[in-house]
């Protein structure tokens, strides 16, 4: 199994060229999600809030996601992941991109900058990696 990173710090060298890279590949991932999820009549689930707590409930697919927005139909959204999860893999999406799309995500935490609607897509990101680790796609 490839070993995962965390982001490179800002005054890293490589940092600026990592972050171009990324901010690329997240746009790309939110645009996959979009699709599959408007296509189901569906939209992805946020918290109400962006917290800490409410953050890592959302991105650790064993917990349960606390404080969420509106309801919705969680059976229905691992239909969309599962969609989702072979789209990635039909374009050659990698462990190592979603690791990079998720640090991504918490640097954007770190800096005040996340929104509660990327949770949502944040909360996708932990739902794929997760399939991806254990072999699930």
């Amino acid at each position: 199994m490839p070993c995962f990173s965390n982001a490179p710090n800002p005054d890293d060298p490589h940092y600026k060229e990592w972050l171009t890279q990324v901010e690329a590949l997240w746009d790309a991932f939110v645009h996959v999600v979009d699709y599959y999820f408007d296509k189901a009549g569906e939209s992805v689930p946020y918290p109400e809030e962006c917290d800490r707590e409410t953050m890592r409930s959302w991105c650790n697919p064993l917990e349960r996601y606390i404080k969420p927005a509106k309801p919705a139909n969680w059976s229905r959204n691992a239909e969309i992941i599962r969609q989702i999860l072979l789209h990635l893999d039909c374009d050659g999406i990698t462990e190592i991109q979603l690791n990079d799309i998720g640090n991504f995500g918490d640097h954007k935490f770190r800096r005040g900058a996340l929104t509660p609607n990327e949770i949502g897509y944040l909360w996708v990101q932990s739902q794929c990696f997760s399939a991806y680790r254990n072999n699930e796609v």
